[in-house]
C-alpha cells in the first residue's frame, strides 16, 4: 500500500513476519516483527490504509496442520500509526485456514459508523470497529474454505468468496446489519483467488480457470458467461466502462463493462503473470 509519503509492505519467512514502511527514496522508516508464520502457503495479504492507520490482516493456520508445522499460530488484525509504526490496536481473530482477504471499509446507508469488513474461514464475512478492532458482527459458517479475495461492497450488499485449489468455490452476497442476511450465492464458475469487480448494477467474476461471468448485482442472475483464456490468478480492475484483467499466460484482456459481452482487445505482455 502507498500514500504520498511512504510504502507499506509485509512478508514472512519460517521464523518471522515482517511489517514495515519505506519512504519514496527506499529508506526504511519503521519495521515490526509480528512473530512466526504458520500456514500451508506463504504470507500473501496486503496492508490497507485507513485515516492515519495502516491495517494488516495477519491470518494464521489453526487446523489441518502438517506434523512438521509445529503448534498453531495466533492470528490477529493489527492497526499501527502509519508514520511511526506504533501499535494502535490488535484484535485477536480465531483462525482456521490461512486467509488472504484484504479488509475494506463499509459506510452504512443510515449514516452509522464506518466498519472494517473482512473475510475468513472461521468468522465468514465479519465486521470490526476500525477505531479499536472490536467485533461488530460475524457470519460464522458462511465461508467454508479458504478466502483469498477481498470483500466487495456495492449496491447495498457485501460479497465474499471462498474456495480451494480443488474446487468447491462460491461467491456469497449478504445484506449487512446487526444480523446479516444472505441475499444469494453463486457457485458456477465462481473465483477462488481473483477478487470480483462491481459496476453499475453488474458484478464481474473472473474464474481461476479462465471463464468470465457478468451477473446482476442485486439478484445474482447471469447476464453472460464466456471462456476467455486458460486461467486467471490476478484480480480485474475497472476503468471507465472497461474491465481489464491479466491472464496466467500474460495476456491483458479488456472487455466492455456491460450486460452484453464485448471483447474489446487483447495484448500479449510477453511472459506469464
Amino acid at each position: 500500500a502507498v500514500d504520498e509519503q511512504q510504502i507499506y509492505l509485509a512478508w514472512s519467512t519460517h521464523r518471522t513476519t515482517t511489517f514495515m514502511a519505506l519512504d519514496h527514496r527506499g529508506e526504511e522508516v519503521w519495521r515490526l516483527d509480528l512473530g512466526r508464520w504458520v500456514g500451508s502457503h506463504g504470507f500473501g495479504t496486503s496492508p490497507m490504509l485507513y485515516k492515519e492507520m495502516v491495517i494488516l490482516h495477519n491470518s494464521l493456520q489453526v487446523d489441518q496442520l502438517e506434523p512438521d508445522q509445529g503448534e498453531p499460530g495466533h492470528g490477529f488484525m493489527l492497526a499501527v500509526d502509519r508514520k511511526t509504526g506504533k501499535e494502535i490496536w490488535r484484535s485477536p481473530r480465531p483462525g482456521a485456514r490461512v486467509c488472504y482477504s484484504v479488509p475494506a471499509i463499509y459506510q452504512p446507508d443510515d449514516g452509522g459508523a464506518e466498519q472494517l469488513i473482512c473475510c475468513d474461514t472461521k468468522e465468514g464475512i465479519f465486521s470490526l470497529d476500525p477505531t479499536n478492532g472490536k467485533l461488530n458482527w460475524k457470519t460464522e459458517g458462511l465461508i467454508k474454505m479458504r478466502s483469498v479475495s477481498s470483500p466487495v461492497i456495492a449496491g447495498g450488499l457485501i460479497l465474499g468468496s471462498t474456495g480451494s485449489g480443488g474446487g468447491g468455490n462460491y461467491v456469497v452476497a449478504i445484506r449487512p446489519g446487526t444480523t446479516p442476511e444472505v441475499a444469494y450465492q453463486i457457485k458456477q464458475s465462481a473465483p477462488y483467488v481473483p477478487t470480483p469487480v462491481a459496476y453499475n448494477g453488474m458484478l464481474f467474476l473472473f474464474y481461476d480457470k479462465g471463464i468470465v461471468s457478468c451477473v446482476d448485482l442485486s439478484s445474482g442472475s447471469i447476464h453472460w458467461r464466456e471462456r476467455l483464456t486458460k486461467g486467471f490468478s490476478g484480480s480485474p480492475i475497472r476503468a471507465g466502462n472497461k474491465v481489464y484483467c491479466i491472464s496466467d499466460d500474460g495476456t491483458l484482456i479488456c472487455i466492455a463493462a456491460s450486460k452484453q459481452f464485448k471483447l474489446l482487445g487483447q495484448s500479449d505482455l510477453g511472459e506469464s503473470s
